[in-house]
């Protein structure tokens, strides 16, 4: 019995030193990481239990991903056991190290090396990760351990123990009997301790059906309230035109950016929180006793409980919030120049800028030149001469040699009408300088992109090692615009300021392979504030060509060798440069109504117009070798284009 006593205390003693006063709070770690490196969930974990940790050189910083679910001790040892390392705790600080092997001998003074595995295996109260070897013979009183530092550091502190209880053992037997003495005076105590607990535990128990019963009463107190409070509120379903209930996301500057959704939105402005299910459960208190906003998803509604005068409020922000979205009209005009084409729409159209500065600049509808000049500023010439455009003997003249004509090889702004922009363009084309090659028009949501592509899709034969194939290319114009209306006070006016996103593209097609299909690109891109109905130019984009002739005295120029002397080749390079005019407006679902019916009615009026000259010709009996019953048929068939008649 004393025997199985003494035993006892050295287990007793063992378990007291290995927890070295270590204890964590005792509240869940709760925590996502991926990927995160170890070092900063441990130090997550130290600002949580409030116990400083400190992780040694020595350990490498690895990376974790797992889903932290548990208690402080239990995340801290989960670390620490998968990643093989270990720790000690000293003056309140957790110190993290790699886990080292150590060698280390022990001498034991009053157990034997056999005995001491006995007790050790018995009750198997050391670390297996710890290798030991027991002396034989005359080394019978030692033991050679190895392992981690803590490891070794936990079985020295049990054999250390082990040895106080052998000593005690090897003593008189009045030491032994004092021994049991006190063992039986402190098992007195603990029982004591042990009913004063217990005492205790009681008048808690007896505190807490109290307050229990207290909070009943309050319970039903709060029920009976938001009963009242229920009764006086309504329910109402507000749908929704124009907003996404579930969008959270939008583009911002070209990059996907998360934004509150209408619900959290609507939450914030009204002081409505999301009711917390837990506590409603604490309270017996349901959902439906309170205030709340809901957005149905199906019908695109928000769905609303409140004080009427509440919801007043809810359907005005709603009202403001729910807008149609603006349209923009984009008109591009493609032009393709000569090299005197962009000198020559310059010099038409006038300009204005600071003189010396060749950054971008606007262009406006001014007589001249020269008119504009005399708000330039001052500066000076390629001469050195001084310019003042304020002084009264200035001439805008002058100065019109070194600026040249203001050629469009670059981006520009042109604020006059659209209207005197295609008059100058169409007068240059009649001219031969220039030519419109196409006129596209397209209408898209605000902050939408739109596409317009002039080209052709060709398709080229491509092989490998064991098919032939054809692989589809697209060449020609590409223009993507995406509009931004910058808002204003007035939400229907049409004069706001526009920010346009623009990319022209231009490709061609190059050498083609068997391996491989080459294809040359120039591409323009940009991003401007423009008023709605201005006119944005871009240029820059080259075209070259090239064309060959020859002539020479006939009959000698045929003669071999000597043919050489008596004929001439001729081969001349030209450069043309394509000229995009970008006008976007903003428009409204009216005024593209009113844009089809302008087109239906001048489709109409060509129809008869048509139909008349058909009829004459029918009238007067044919003209040319054209049989009159041709043309009946003719307008037969532009009776059914009208809708004047159905087709059989």
């Amino acid at each position: 019995m004393k025997r199985f006593i003494l035993l006892l205390l050295t287990i007793s003693a063992v378990s007291i030193s290995g927890s070295s006063g270590l204890k964590f709070r005792d509240k869940i770690f709760i925590r996502e990481s991926y990927d995160e490196s170890i070092k900063i969930i441990l130090r997550e974990i130290a600002r949580e239990s409030g116990i400083p940790i400190r992780v040694d050189s020595s350990v490498k910083d690895e990376s974790l991903t797992f889903n932290f679910n548990m208690p402080l001790e239990g995340a801290f040892k989960m670390i620490i056991e998968e990643f093989g390392l270990s720790y000690r705790f000293r003056d309140g600080i957790i110190v993290v190290t790699a886990n080292r092997d150590k060698r280390k001998i022990i001498v034991l003074r009053y157990l034997n090396a056999q005995r001491l595995k006995d007790i050790l295996k018995r009750y198997d109260i050391f670390d297996s990760t710890v290798s030991i070897k027991y002396g034989r013979g005359r080394l019978n009183n030692t033991v050679y351990v190895k392992g981690n530092q803590n490891a070794i550091s936990e079985l020295e502190s049990i054999v250390a123990n082990l040895e106080k209880a052998e000593e005690l053992k090897q003593k008189s037997a009045m030491e032994r009997e004092e021994v049991r003495r006190k063992a039986l005076l402190e098992e007195s105590r603990l029982q004591l301790q042990r009913d004063r607990e217990d005492r205790e535990r009681r008048k808690l128990e007896l505190e807490e059906m109290v307050k229990s019963q207290a909070l009943e009463e309050k319970r039903a107190i709060f029920n009976s309230r938001m009963a009242e409070i229920s009764r006086s509120m309504d329910i109402e379903i507000i749908p929704l035109k124009f907003i996404n209930v579930s969008m959270r996301e939008v583009e911002f500057n070209g990059k996907r950016v998360k934004v509150d959704t209408l619900e959290d939105t609507l939450r914030g402005l009204m002081g409505i929180d999301e009711p917390d299910i837990n506590s409603s459960r604490s309270f017996g208190v349901l959902s439906r006793d309170v205030a709340y906003i809901k957005i149905d998803k199906r019908t695109n509604s928000v769905i609303v409980k409140d004080f009427p005068e509440r919801i007043d409020r809810i359907k005005k922000i709603l009202k403001r919030l729910d807008r149609r979205p603006q349209l923009v009209e984009i008109e591009v005009t493609i032009a393709l120049g000569n090299s005197g084409f962009t000198e020559e729409m310059g010099m038409r159209l006038g300009g204005s800028r600071s003189y010396g500065d060749d950054r971008l600049y606007s262009l406006s509808t001014a007589d001249s030149i020269s008119e504009n000049l005399q708000s330039m500023g001052s500066g000076s010439r390629e001469d050195g001469d001084d310019v003042d455009s304020s002084s009264e003997n200035f001439n805008g003249a002058d100065i019109l040699k070194p600026i040249g004509a203001l050629g469009l090889s670059s981006s520009m702004l042109f604020m006059g009408s659209k209207s005197m922009l295609n008059f100058q363009l169409n007068l240059m084309e009649s001219e031969g300088v220039g030519k419109v090659l196409s006129n596209p028009r397209i209408v898209t949501l605000n902050n939408r992109e739109a596409t317009i592509l002039s080209g052709d899709s060709v398709s080229v034969p491509t092989a490998t090692a064991d098919k032939m194939s054809l692989q589809s290319v697209n060449t020609g114009v590409s223009i993507k615009a995406k509009p931004h209306i910058v808002s204003t006070s007035d939400e229907t006016s049409k004069e706001a300021d526009i920010i346009l996103e623009i990319s022209i593209e231009n490709s061609s097609l190059g050498s083609v392979s068997r391996e491989k299909i080459e294809k040359s690109e120039s591409r323009i891109e940009s991003n401007v504030i423009i008023k709605s109905g201005e006119t944005l130019i871009l240029g820059g984009l080259f075209q070259y060509s090239s064309s060959g002739s020859g002539g020479g005295v006939p009959y000698l120029k045929d003669i071999p060798l000597i043919g050489l002397f008596f004929k001439t080749k001729n081969r001349n390079i030209y450069k043309n440069e394509l000229i995009f005019f970008i006008t976007p407006k903003i428009v409204t679902p009216d005024d593209m109504r009113s844009m089809q019916s302008s087109h239906y009615m001048n489709y109409k009026r060509s129809l008869e117009l048509q139909r008349a000259k058909l009829n004459r010709s029918v009238e007067s009996g044919g003209e040319g070798d054209r049989p009159t019953k041709f043309r009946r048929r003719e307008i037969d068939h532009l009776k059914i284009l009208s809708g004047e008649e159905e087709p059989i």
